[in-house]
């Protein structure tokens, strides 16, 4: 009887240490990155490469880790704090250059001091990619790279992916590269994979075609998502999208899809031929791949003309662009042309708008242009309410 009742004490006790938490079981802690603090190019070479499996050879060069002895980090997930500016010289010891592959693990790349943003400028001597996601991940944040496009002709972007994932976040800068061969963009190439862009800034970047980000042309799944940031004053100066392009690439089963939501600006982007804020590749048409949401501006876009979308394609707008800003003189749709290409050769019944005068053709119906509230009286010494700031 003693025996039973030091059981039922004993199970009594265990009961009471449960319910005030002794034998909980214990909280899951958040994992943390190992983080290395990067000061010049060798070091974050060294860090990027000595991670990978099982190297970073590749066509440019036959070394592998020659900035480092190999040490690698056993950690998955990896924050690299640039501590100062540097240039991008990835040129190896037989003068061949390298580009720093992520085919593995999840790398953040940003300042060390969030307040002060350090400069990644491309050097002279470099003329190819950059950093290239190719089944990894990348993040950068809080960080400038500077394609250095007065003295670099480069012939590649400075960003890319094939595959894995790429997060553009706030206070990342992608600019001024000047990109004199290929048409498959001027800062970005992502051909697969999954993109996220929140933040940031895409400027002052130009190529033959696709001016600012070129998406697709690889026979690749790719999803797009750009639900922040500016993409502003890229130039595609021989082809389609001046801001972004789209390359469409829906064989084979695979999905494409691009969407631009959020309060995201896409200004002051031109394309020598069509689609100065978006343009198409493969397939003109971008109605069943794109999707704007109704935050999204356009302003100051242009391209070789402007046009009005056809009325059969009328339903599928309105389904798939629901911005209201769009550029002068054709603020009335996004499928205007200067913001987002309608077709890559225009129909003999689009409106074009030339030296300030629609084009009166027999099957053309002039657009319906919204009638504006009234302008407010100037107040001096009001402060500026426009609607984004541009640099």
């Amino acid at each position: 009887m003693k025996t039973f009742k030091k059981i039922l004490t004993i199970f009594g006790i265990c009961v009471i240490a449960i319910n005030v938490g002794i034998f909980a079981p214990r909280a899951e802690v958040a994992h943390a990155a190992v983080s290395v603090d990067v000061a010049n190019f060798a070091q974050l070479f060294c860090v990027i490469s000595a991670n990978q499996l099982p190297t970073v050879s590749d066509s440019y060069t036959n070394t592998t880790n020659y900035f480092c002895g190999g040490t690698t980090i056993a950690d998955n997930d990896i924050d690299i704090a640039i501590t100062a500016s540097f240039n991008f010289s990835n040129v190896n010891s037989i003068g061949n250059p390298v580009v720093l592959y992520i085919p593995t693990k999840n790398f953040t790349i940003h300042s060390a001091d969030l307040s002060n943003p350090q400069i990644i400028t491309r050097d002279p001597a470099d003329t190819t990619v950059l950093l290239y996601v190719n089944g990894g991940s990348l993040t950068l944040a809080n960080i400038i790279i500077d394609g250095n496009g007065a003295n670099v002709q480069a012939t590649e972007v400075m960003v890319a992916m094939s595959t894995g994932t790429l997060n553009i976040t706030d206070g990342t800068v992608l600019r001024n590269n000047n990109r004199i061969a290929n048409y498959g963009g001027g800062a970005m190439t992502i051909s697969g994979g999954n993109f996220n862009m929140t933040g940031g800034l895409i400027t002052d970047n130009r190529a033959l075609g696709a001016g600012g980000i070129s998406f697709g042309n690889n026979n690749s799944s790719l999803t797009a998502v750009i639900s922040g940031g500016e993409i502003i004053g890229n130039t595609a100066y021989q082809a389609t999208g001046g801001g972004i392009r789209l390359g469409i690439t829906t064989t084979n089963g695979n999905s494409f899809s691009v969407n631009v939501i959020g309060k995201t600006v896409i200004a002051n982007n031109t394309a020598a031929t069509n689609g100065g804020g978006i343009g198409g590749y493969d397939d003109p048409r971008l109605q069943p791949y794109l999707t704007v949401g109704p935050n999204v501006v356009f302003s100051g876009n242009t391209a070789a003309t402007t046009a009005r979308i056809d009325p059969s394609d009328q339903s599928l707008y309105d389904t798939n662009i629901l911005a209201t800003s769009f550029s002068l003189p054709a603020p009335f749709n996004g499928y205007n042309n200067y913001d987002i290409q309608y077709a890559g050769t225009l129909p003999t019944d689009i409106c074009q708008y030339n030296s300030s005068l629609w084009a009166d053709d027999t099957n053309c119906v002039k657009p319906t242009e919204p009638t504006l509230p009234p302008t407010e009286p100037v107040v001096p010494g009001a402060p500026n309410t426009g609607l984004f700031l541009l640099r």
